[in-house]
């Protein structure tokens, strides 16, 4: 699977020598059900190579673990029918293009931003406006020198492949289809606040990054979901409704009598009804760790 393809199903040289930082706290939980238990463990889903190794207590957890748990199995992702899903999806047919669809200063400031990162504009001609964000954020992280076979999801699915059930939590379509279903409006905003985000480069991302490895609940969820939440809209269909539906499949693994090792998008862990406050609302024993 081509990199660019692999950052895109994300909605981006491990060093095995160097010791395990166990100054960082990361995002991990432990969950005890009857009669399961699971771990949770945000992840964000490009890397660097200094973001590992991981610390000793969620590599124990891992090898402990029965199942592990993600978002999408990307090793079981054909990349031809994924072509031909963003094709269909995400692109314009017949004569629409993306520069007839946005307001002519949302246009202008994509134009900047395709400028400054040196990404030719032809890439971005004929997708809808939420395919363009997701074209220019997997950009940037190949800019800012962030790969995707670095992400913590990868990383975790790259030594399960042959030690570990692999249970996804959605399918890429289902994924896919929360972009497309946003009318006109709000793909328009969904691209002005990734602009906005992007306009940050290298800063945005490394303070991401240093939240990430310090478990900084607060700083993790400024980041990642406070741009979403000026859209109530938006953010409850790519977060609020998304984090149920993982609970629930979460739930139902906790309903076995089996380990699962969970990596989820940190923003999932974190903030008002998150996948961590709703199963402790629903009477799970969730423990910081």
């Amino acid at each position: 699977m081509t990199r660019i393809l692999k950052l895109f199903i994300i909605l981006v040289v491990f060093s095995p020598a160097a010791p395990a930082d166990e100054t960082n706290r990361y995002l991990f939980w432990k969950v005890e059900g009857a009669p399961g238990t699971a771990y949770l463990l945000g992840s964000i889903h490009v890397g660097t190579p200094d973001m590992y190794p991981l610390s000793k207590a969620i590599t124990q957890a891992f090898t402990n673990a029965d199942t592990l748990v993600v978002e999408i199995n990307l090793l079981d992702v054909d990349p031809t029918s994924t072509n031909l899903l963003f094709t269909r999806k995400g692109l314009y047919q017949g004569k629409g293009t993306l520069e007839s669809r946005l307001e002519p200063q949302t246009w202008q400031l994509l134009i900047a931003a395709t400028k400054r990162y040196n990404l030719p504009l032809v890439m971005l001609r004929q997708q809808k406006p939420w395919l363009a964000a997701l074209t220019l954020t997997t950009w940037v992280f190949q800019q800012e020198g962030y790969n995707a076979e670095l992400g913590v999801d990868q990383h975790f699915l790259n030594q399960a492949e042959t030690s570990h059930d692999i249970v996804e939590l959605e399918s890429l379509e289902q994924q896919l289809n929360i972009f497309d279903q946003f009318s006109p409006a709000e793909q328009e905003d969904f691209l002005l606040k990734t602009l906005q985000e992007i306009s940050q480069g290298g800063e945005y991302l490394q303070a991401l990054k240093s939240a990430w490895k310090g478990g900084d609940t607060a700083a993790i969820n400024e980041l990642i979901n406070a741009t979403l939440q000026t859209n109530s809209d938006i953010y409850q269909r790519l977060i609020t409704e998304r984090n149920k539906t993982m609970t629930a499949r979460i739930i139902e693994l906790l309903n076995q009598e089996k380990i699962s090792f969970v990596v989820v998008g940190a923003g999932h862990l974190v903030g008002e009804h998150s996948i961590v406050q709703e199963l402790a609302e629903k009477g799970y024993k969730v423990e910081r760790l």
